[in-house]
């Protein structure tokens, strides 16, 4: 998961970017999902139309994006995640729902892109590279 309060900026693009060639290359197995708020100045039709546009400038296939009015709104329980709003971006990333990785205002470089491909390379379970029969009985 990736929380930015943001999603005009270079760095946000190219942690997408980079996120959406990951999630190719690990197929089924990983999951990515962009958290976007405007903490002061929600506006939902606003809001679903930059990342619209977003999606669509940087060709996203595999990402989820998504948008909440606070990192506090208890509706959408993101409260939960104890996000903190005046941190530029948050990478939380899990195995089976548990936190095995938290990353607060990360840049966006190849040292860092390194840092979150082998957490998840490292993370494989042992089922991981097994054959899905995804056909229907």
């Amino acid at each position: 998961m990736y929380f930015v309060k943001e999603i005009e900026s270079k760095e946000v693009k190219d942690w997408l970017l980079f996120f959406e060639e990951l999630s190719k290359e690990q197929g089924d197995y990983l999951k990515v999902y962009l958290i976007f708020s405007h903490e002061d100045s929600y506006n939902f039709a606003i809001d679903k139309e930059q990342l619209n546009k977003l999606g669509k400038e940087l060709g996203l296939k595999r990402i989820a994006l998504t948008f909440v009015p606070s990192f506090q709104d208890k509706a959408s329980d993101i409260y939960l995640t104890k996000i903190n709003p005046d941190n530029r971006n948050t990478i939380i990333i899990y195995k089976n729902r548990n936190i095995i990785g938290k990353y607060i205002n990360l840049n966006a470089n190849n040292l860092n892109y390194s840092r979150v491909s082998i957490l998840i390379d490292n993370n494989h379970s042992d089922y991981f590279n097994l054959k899905i029969d995804k056909r229907k009985n």
